[in-house]
This record gives structure tokens, sequence and C-alpha cells, in this order.
């Protein structure tokens, strides 16, 4: 069962859930509806609306976390940018560079990070 299967189920029965709690009152709901219907057998459609609530609850949960880890990655590639940043401003605002000045520059980063 694939998210789309998920979605086109929800919108077939005319439910968009927006998150797992209301998709459970929705299966709830689906499931009340069933049973009052006289002409069918419930069994099979009440492990289809379970199914379906729990992939609606598992990819409500799966979109939390990559939320959080677009978040964190983020985060990580602005920090590495303005590291970049630096290193070339660094050496632009002294103009050119020779090996001493720059050995001097990395032993100091080196005492820096101690």
């Amino acid at each position: 069962m694939t998210a789309q299967n998920c979605q086109a189920g929800f919108r077939g029965a005319g439910l968009t859930p927006s998150n797992p709690t209301e998709a459970l009152s929705q299966t709830t709901l689906i499931r009340n509806q069933i049973t009052r219907y006289q002409g069918s057998s419930p069994t099979p459609l009440f492990e289809t609306v379970v199914a379906l609530a729990k992939g609606t609850e598992r990819l409500a949960h799966e979109n939390t976390l990559l939320s959080a880890e677009v978040r964190t990655l983020r985060a990580a590639n602005e920090a590495l940018s303005k590291r970049r940043r630096a290193k070339k401003a660094r050496v632009c605002e002294g103009g050119a560079l020779i090996v001493e000045d720059a050995q001097n520059i990395i032993a100091q980063e080196d005492v820096d990070e101690q």
C-alpha cells in the first residue's frame, strides 16, 4: 500500500485527514456507516478501513520525522556555508598568501580548536 493509494482512498470516500487523530475519528465514522448498511458483510471493509487509518498515521509520523531532518540538514548546510565564506574572506583580506603565513594560520586554527 503506497501513500498515493491511501490518499486516493480517503479522497474517494470524501475524507481528507490532516492528522492521525482526525483519521482515526473518520475511521470510526466509516465503521458506523458500514454497520448500518444492511446488504454487506462489514468484516473485509473494517479491515480495509483499519489498514487505511494505519497507513495515514504512519505517513503523518514519517512526514514529521522528515521535516525535522530537513531542518537539521539545512542548519548544517548553513553552518558549512558560513565556514567556507569565512575562509575565503580571510584569504582575500590579506592579499597574496605565502607559505609561512598559511602555516601560521593553520597552526593558529589548531590552537583555537583545542
